[in-house]
């Protein structure tokens, strides 16, 4: 006679049957004890079962973090501390500074050379003019300012070599 009882699990077992001396074949009812644990683990284990939504969902969230964890172990080598980001940064900033700096200073050499080339162009055109007209000699030619312009007188050196006397 087999009775079953629910522990505070609420997993159902059978309990124990006493058999008389005479007419007891151990062998046949530990088969059948084994069989009845079988058939009640089964029955527990289709009980805690998730259903099949439950375990696609839960496998797609366990691969998820794995593929995420991966992928920062794999980026770690490659991510920058805040003190290497700011100092790249900065780099960056005195590099702009530096390149602005120099477009002003091209920009204002530049607008110098344009300035000096149109007196060049008017001091020419004026010239032009004044050696095909009459000019009266007594005026004297005076030649507009272009800048600190100094050029330096080239030294010719004279060298004389005296020949050395033939014996």
């Amino acid at each position: 006679m087999t009775e079953e009882t629910k522990n505070d699990d609420s997993v159902a077992k059978s309990q124990l049957r006493f058999v008389s001396e005479g007419a007891a074949d151990l062998d046949s009812q530990k088969t059948n004890e084994e069989k009845a644990q079988e058939k009640f683990a089964t029955e527990k284990l289709q009980r805690s079962r998730k259903s099949l939504q439950d375990q696609l969902r839960a496998n797609g969230m366990r691969q998820k973090k794995k593929f995420m964890r991966d992928v920062r172990n794999r980026e770690k080598f490659n991510r920058l501390s805040k003190e290497e980001l700011e100092f790249f940064q900065q780099e960056q900033t005195n590099e702009d500074i530096k390149e602005k700096t120099e477009a002003s200073y091209l920009n204002e050499k530049e607008e110098e050379f344009d300035r000096k080339r149109r007196n060049l162009m008017r001091y020419n055109a004026v010239q032009a003019v004044e050696s095909t007209s009459v000019r009266p000699s007594n005026q004297t030619e005076q030649k507009p300012f272009l800048g600190a312009v100094v050029k330096k007188k080239k030294k010719k050196l004279r060298i004389k070599i005296n020949e050395a006397p033939k014996e």
